[in-house]
């Protein structure tokens, strides 16, 4: 027996005729359900006029009731983790803050995507995951790897998703990011590579970010008091540290003319 489909969204008006507009819709149980009435229909261009799916529409733009709402609808599916932490306080910090620099932060699957912004300037909730531990955590290989786990542990969830982190932290990996990945594609584009040496520069970008985030971290000249010192910071960063005792916010003004003076082409 299929459960059809739960709706919520910011406001629900009726326009009659079973019709209605949905401010902000996300579908939170039944995709399933839809991406088999697409297929079916984009295959034989009908579906029978009998058909019938029932559709539980829910009006709340409160976030922590929408955030019930989707773990109490999942309970009995196995729901990915990662999306049931979409609404969390932290990712839509992150949203707002990587907004203002011009990077769209999709913690909601396609919502930036339907608005028409496309490349690497929108980078998914599990794309972020990775790309924080990668820079934070240093482990490239479980950032490409074991993705989804990072969402099933909490320990592991606050590690590279805090309320307490310095922000800037999103945006430098972010920016680090883009950078790499546009080099790496250009790289590909405009070479001629075997088989085996295209698949192992593609499947790199996480070691690449990883590298490079490690040598820019580890060459930063920062100040303390009136003395300029030298950042030797390769290891894991703890983004729960207060910031003032935090060693990226600490050192980060250095980072950020490093990564702006850096010629990325000439250490890749």
């Amino acid at each position: 027996m299929n459960n059809g489909l739960t709706i919520i969204g910011d406001s629900i008006d009726p326009l009659g005729n079973n019709e209605y507009s949905i401010v902000n819709p996300q579908i939170v149980n039944g995709c399933q359900t839809v991406h088999c009435l697409y297929y079916a229909y984009d295959e034989i261009s009908t579906l029978p006029e009998t058909l019938k799916v029932f559709v539980k529409l829910v009006n709340t733009e409160n976030l922590e009731v929408q955030t019930d709402i989707i773990s109490a609808t999942n309970s009995q599916n196995p729901v990915k983790s990662a999306s049931l932490k979409a609404n969390d306080h932290i990712q839509r910090n992150i949203e707002k803050y990587l907004k203002e620099v011009g990077i769209y932060y999709e913690r909601r699957e396609n919502y930036y995507k339907r608005q028409g912004f496309t490349g690497n300037k929108v980078i998914g909730l599990l794309k972020m995951a990775q790309i924080i531990q990668t820079v934070v955590n240093k482990e490239s290989v479980v950032a490409i790897n074991d993705t989804t786990t990072l969402f099933e542990s909490q320990g592991k969830y606050d590690s590279i998703f805090h309320d307490g982190a310095d922000y800037d932290i999103y945006k430098f990996s972010s920016v680090l990011y883009q950078k790499i990945w546009t080099i790496k594609n250009s790289d590909i584009r405009q070479n001629t590579y075997t088989d085996e040496k295209r698949s192992l520069i593609s499947k790199g970008g996480f070691v690449f970010l990883h590298i490079m985030s490690s040598l820019m971290m580890s060459r930063a000249i920062y100040k303390s008091g009136t003395t300029d010192l030298i950042s030797e910071q390769t290891a894991k960063i703890d983004i729960n540290v207060p910031m003032r005792k935090n060693e990226f916010t600490k050192e980060r003004n250095g980072f950020l003319k490093n990564w702006k003076m850096m010629t990325f082409k000439q250490h890749i």
